[in-house]
């Protein structure tokens, strides 16, 4: 190699003279390896934006899964929360529909017994033929039957009202 010859290098007012230092033929290899060097650089650069855009799309797409997941979890928590208050209003009919039928079901309070001591025998009506079907041909067990209510029901008014006990007929 051969040394420079620095004060020739820019000469005042002239042309530059050219610099010595290499051989053409070491600067060809120079120049040759430089562009290589810079194809395998510019081939890494390309498969690095490759790998950045195939990660930026991994990274949106797990972004765009999160925020469906948690509106999807939003979305079952509202069906959740309507289910509930529609299974609780359902519930509160069924109970007050049970408690309407339970109350039909139940009897009514027994009245009391009517107080016969205050009670004349004229103020009770009398008793009025049913119509039934025809168990007997000419009625005459009907007749019976009710000649005897009327008879003890008038025995009952009767003791009553003398406050003296009879003989009464239980069931």
């Amino acid at each position: 190699m051969e040394q420079p010859d620095l004060s020739s290098a820019a000469p005042a007012g002239g042309e530059p003279k050219p610099i010595k230092w290499y051989a053409r033929s070491a600067l060809e290899q120079f120049l040759e390896a430089a562009d290589s060097e810079r194809a395998r650089l510019e081939s890494i650069i390309v498969d690095a934006d490759v790998r950045f855009a195939r990660s930026n799309a991994a990274v949106g797409m797990h972004q765009t899964m999160m925020e469906l997941l948690l509106d999807a979890q939003r979305e079952v928590y509202e069906i959740r929360h309507r289910a509930e208050l529609e299974a609780a209003a359902i519930i509160d009919a069924g109970e007050a529909e049970a408690r309407l039928v339970l109350a039909a079901a139940q009897p009514a309070p027994a009245a009391s017994a009517p107080d016969w001591s205050r009670t004349d025998a004229s103020s009770i009506p009398a008793a009025t033929p049913v119509a039934r079907a025809a168990e007997s041909t000419n009625g005459e067990a009907d007749d019976e039957f009710f000649r005897y209510l009327k008879g003890a029901l008038h025995d009952e008014l009767k003791g009553a009202l003398q406050d003296e006990p009879e003989d009464r007929w239980e069931p």
